[in-house]
C-alpha cells in the first residue's frame, strides 16, 4: 500500500509497512483501507507496541490480513547491515512471519523474534534507559 497523501487510494502489495507515528490517525487510515489489504502482510514500525498492537491485530482478524510488528533497532546509519530488527508475531501472522524474517535476514539484518508486544516494551525500556544513561555520562564533565 503506497500512500503519499491521505486522499490517495492504496496500491495492493504483498507487504505493507506502516511507517507512521502510532496515532489514532494511523489506525484510521489502516481501518479505511483494511479491506484492500486482505492476504497482504502488514507491519508497523512503532517503537512502542502496546496498545496499538492489539488494535491492529483485531483489524487483521476482521479483514484477513497477516500482521507482524517490526522494530528496527538502529538509527541513522550509513550502512545498517548487521543491525538488529525485532519482530513480534500476532494471532494472524501465519506464514507472513517467515516471509518477513527471510526478507530482513536476506537484506543482512539480525532478526530477533519476541513473544509479545509487552515483552518488547519491557525490553526496550531497559535497553533505552541504559542507552540514555550512557549518553548522559558523555555530557558530564
Amino acid at each position: 500500500m503506497v500512500l503519499q497523501r491521505h486522499d490517495e487510494e492504496p496500491v495492493p502489495n504483498d507487504i505493507v509497512i506502516l511507517a507512521t507515528k502510532p496515532t489514532e490517525n494511523s489506525l484510521n487510515i489502516l481501518v479505511k483501507y483494511s479491506v484492500r489489504l486482505r492476504d497482504s502482510i502488514v507491519m508497523d514500525t512503532f517503537s512502542v507496541k502496546t496498545p496499538m498492537f492489539r488494535l491492529i491485530e483485531d483489524e487483521s482478524l476482521r479483514h484477513g490480513f497477516h500482521y507482524v510488528s517490526a522494530h528496527p533497532l538502529f538509527g541513522e546509519l550509513d550502512n545498517p547491515i548487521g543491525e538488529t530488527v525485532v519482530l513480534i508475531p500476532s494471532k494472524t501472522s501465519g506464514d507472513g512471519l517467515g516471509m518477513v524474517k527471510n526478507l530482513f535476514a536476506g537484506a543482512g539484518f539480525n532478526v530477533v523474534v519476541l513473544g509479545s508486544p509487552e515483552e518488547h516494551d519491557r525490553l526496550m525500556a531497559y535497553i533505552q534507559v541504559a542507552h540514555h544513561v550512557l549518553l548522559l555520562t558523555y555530557t558530564w564533565h
